[in-house]
């Protein structure tokens, strides 16, 4: 109903092949536009994402999608979920933080990280 709506968290749902990190913050500024709420983002394979910005390895690229998330997420009060798929074969949480460092430094995200079995 309309009196619940206005207290519910928009969940926005992005899936991300053939995205850059700069379409899906526009996508976002305009679902900000129209309307305002606070909005939790999923990002479906958030290591398909690449960046406008060229001349980077693939870790570095990496590593600015990252940054953008943070940022975007502060500035803007989002908050993302993204999904990052790790080997099956992984039998640990350390073993799957460990996987994680070779997509990005994953001490410069600031969120939370939640492991799904």
């Amino acid at each position: 109903s309309e009196l619940h709506r206005d207290k519910l968290d928009l969940v926005h749902i992005i899936d991300t092949p053939g995205l850059c990190i700069e379409d899906v913050l526009d996508i976002l500024d305009e679902q900000l536009e129209i309307d305002g709420r606070h909005m939790i983002c999923v990002i479906d394979e958030v290591t398909f994402l690449s960046t406008r910005e060229k001349g980077y390895t693939r870790i570095e690229e990496n590593s600015i999608v990252l940054k953008k998330l943070e940022e975007y997420s502060i500035e803007r009060r989002v908050r993302f979920i993204c999904n990052i798929t790790v080997s099956n074969y992984r039998k640990s949480k350390q073993e799957a933080v460990h996987a994680l460092r070779e997509y990005a430094p994953i001490e410069m995200f600031h969120g939370s990280m939640v492991f799904f079995d």
